[in-house]
């Protein structure tokens, strides 16, 4: 009888032992889970944090883009209007200016002359 109950107390000490054992394990792989949450959790937040970042820089640089192809503009338009009044100037100074002499020259025919 003493036997038997040495065998179960051994058994008990055993079991109780792997279950101790199975406590820590079980303990240790909710920590790991808490840790992998935080940090997944402050991998998220870094995320957020950036795409912010990204978003208000690529809204800087749109703005600059459009401010800059707001002056290209007006200055081709500048650049256009003052070609186009130059080009009025041209035609308004008369027959004698040299591009209208090289219109009219241009226009003769071969073995034409110039002051028929």
């Amino acid at each position: 009888m003493d036997q038997v109950r040495a065998d179960a107390a051994r058994e008990r000490e055993e079991i109780t032992g792997r279950l101790a054992d199975a406590v820590a394990r079980g303990q240790a792989a909710e920590q790991r889970l808490a840790d992998a949450a935080a940090e997944y959790a402050q991998a998220r937040a870094d995320a957020a944090r950036e795409r912010e970042e990204l978003r208000v820089a690529l809204e800087d640089r749109a703005r600059v883009l459009e401010e800059s192809r707001a002056e290209l503009r007006e200055r081709a338009e500048r650049e256009l209007t003052a070609a186009r009044a130059g080009l009025r100037d041209a035609g308004d100074a008369g027959p004698d200016t040299p591009g209208r002499a090289r219109r009219g020259r241009a226009s003769q025919q071969p073995g034409d002359q110039a002051s028929q």
